[in-house]
């Protein structure tokens, strides 16, 4: 009889741990998707505060990383951009977007053949990805207001 009680009880907090974990899941997702959300529309304090709370509680995802260095650079914070970008190709080093990001803070911050050296990463591991962003900010430097 304790023995079955026993069972039951380990039963009951293995249910409850997993019904936190998807909880937890979840609310992440939510909580990811409005930091996605809000870098859309321009709110990038709000979305780095939101990818800061995401990686305290889960620091392996690399996309929260990627996330919180643009929305730093699209603030002008460079070092921090280049921290997290860096951060997220030492979790996920075939990211090709991340090698985008980098090269674009490399060339903001005057370092060429870093920003070079990026590019071509990305070239290799998604070609038709790095030649559109090659070309975006072409057109966005050549025609004002196009980005």
């Amino acid at each position: 009889m304790l023995q079955r009680l026993f069972m039951c009880l380990i039963g009951i907090l293995l249910l409850t741990n997993i019904c936190n974990a998807q909880s937890s899941a979840q609310y992440s997702e939510m909580y990811f998707q409005r930091a996605v959300d809000q870098t859309r529309v321009g709110s990038h304090t709000e979305a780095i505060i939101a990818c800061t709370y995401l990686i305290k509680a889960d620091s392996s995802r690399s996309e929260l990383f990627y996330l919180r260095s643009y929305n730093f650079f699209k603030l002008g914070n460079k070092s921090a951009a280049m921290r997290d970008v860096d951060l997220c190709l030492s979790i996920d080093p075939l990211k090709s977007e991340a090698h985008l990001l980098r090269a674009k803070i490399n060339s903001s911050s005057g370092r060429f053949i870093d920003a070079y050296k990026d590019y071509r990463r990305a070239r290799e591991l998604n070609p038709v990805q790095a030649v559109l962003s090659i070309t975006k900010d072409f057109f966005s430097f050549v025609v004002p207001g196009s980005s």
